[in-house]
């Protein structure tokens, strides 16, 4: 289920920011530069309620994050709210991965179905692109965030080889 996906410049869709410069949705992302001054920018949406997903179910296990940064590197982290926890807490926060700050689009995978606290409705979300602090310039673009039961994103390589392997298959029973 898409919680973002930004096709229409202009539209937030809901989400909000705090600590973030430059705000826009435009080219199919989510735009904006690090507060420098105050270091930790946090695009918000919040009441999900209306899309129903129950974080119970084995269906709702992963939420992914497709997104590029620039400037210093740094922790990436998402945080959750429910419906019988609705506000932003360190105990509602996926674990921390490093995520490339080299301007390329990188798709991070949160593996929720180890998180004790990922039940009841989803009503809220957080992205913290940086959350260490640093007084360099830093900006962020995030094509999209889902949460859903999602398999492992292929290597570009890896889904070329896949492809010329069924290409071979089909032309050896052909023969």
């Amino acid at each position: 289920i898409s919680l973002g996906e930004w096709e229409t410049p202009n539209d937030f869709e809901g989400w909000s920011t705090t600590n973030v410069a430059n705000a826009s949705v435009s080219g199919g992302s989510y735009n904006g530069d690090v507060v420098t001054t105050a270091n930790d920018p946090q695009p918000t949406r919040t009441n999900f309620s209306n899309l129903a997903i129950n974080l119970d179910s084995d269906n709702y296990s992963v939420v992914e994050v497709r997104i590029s940064r620039t400037g210093t590197a740094s922790r990436f982290d998402l945080f959750w709210g429910t419906t019988t926890a609705n506000s932003f807490s360190g105990t509602r926060k996926a674990g921390t991965l490093t995520v490339p700050s080299d301007g390329n689009f990188h798709i991070i995978q949160f593996d929720m179905s180890a998180e004790a606290s990922w039940e009841s409705t989803l009503d809220d979300m957080r992205i913290d692109p940086f959350s260490d602090p640093d007084t360099a310039a830093r900006s962020f673009e995030i094509d999209y965030v889902r949460v859903g039961q999602v398999g492992a994103v292929p290597e570009p390589g890896s889904a070329l080889l896949s492809g010329l392997a069924a290409g071979l298959l089909l032309l050896r029973r052909r023969r």
